[in-house]
């Protein structure tokens, strides 16, 4: 077993090496001749309080810095999906909506024709339904169908971009703000209107979702807005 004196030669030592102010003033209280204990408490404790405000600091700093969206990125994003949802609507009320199935029915029976030459409809039975003048109609008819089928794919994906906009759009976290000083009032307004953007969100109603951009974004702003100014008081 080390005695007490070698213990405390190794451990002002071990402090003096550390390149932190703390540990240098403690090191120097130790290799007092009385240790100077009381020393020691007093520079552990402001290191307590220095680490404690740092935090408090850092809190401040954050909810000085909390994101919400703009005015006009709130309301670009919901002019974003009301266009993409009229689109896709005006694509389903439109032979579009099932052009794909009808074109795949179609290079069926093309085929067919292709393979056992004229004759009659194989589906209704009709007469002599199957010409060579039947089989350019229908092939024309095919790929008009595949281009509004290509419609329909870009409305989707147009209406998918506008949905991935407003996910993106930046907002705080409410468990972010539950988590920061009691300062005000503004705390709680902030924490509230972060959950209630976020759970609007979820819809997958496209007018909806629009809609909630419109009414929920600037409550949100005002919200942030207002905690950002009770923390530029406080810091």
């Amino acid at each position: 077993m080390k005695d007490a004196q070698a213990v405390h030669k190794e451990l002002v030592a071990g402090l003096s090496g550390i390149e932190d102010e703390r540990a240098q003033a403690v090191a120097i209280a130790l290799g007092a001749k009385d240790w100077s204990l009381d020393k020691v408490e007093e520079i552990l404790a402001g290191s307590v309080a220095a680490d404690g405000e740092e935090g408090a600091l850092r809190q401040l700093r954050d909810l000085a810095a909390l994101p919400m969206p703009s005015a006009e990125a709130l309301s670009q994003a919901a002019a974003g999906l009301r266009a993409a949802a009229l689109k896709v609507k005006s694509a389903a009320k439109t032979v579009a909506a099932r052009s794909r199935d009808l074109a795949d029915v179609l290079d069926h029976a093309l085929r067919f024709h292709e393979r056992h030459g004229n004759g009659d409809c194989p589906v209704c039975g009709r007469a002599g339904a199957l010409t060579a003048k039947w089989h350019g109609e229908k092939a024309a008819e095919a790929r008009e169908l595949r281009d509004a089928a290509r419609d329909v794919d870009a409305a989707q994906r147009q209406m998918a971009d506008a949905r991935a906009q407003a996910q993106r759009l930046p907002a705080p976290r409410a468990e972010l703000i539950d988590r920061a000083p009691a300062l005000g009032p503004e705390v709680a307004r902030a924490a509230d209107a972060a959950r209630a953007w976020a759970a609007g969100l979820s819809t997958e109603d496209d007018e909806a979702l629009a809609g909630h951009l419109e009414k929920a974004g600037p409550r949100l702003r005002s919200a942030v807005e207002a905690l950002r100014r009770l923390v530029g008081r406080e810091w």
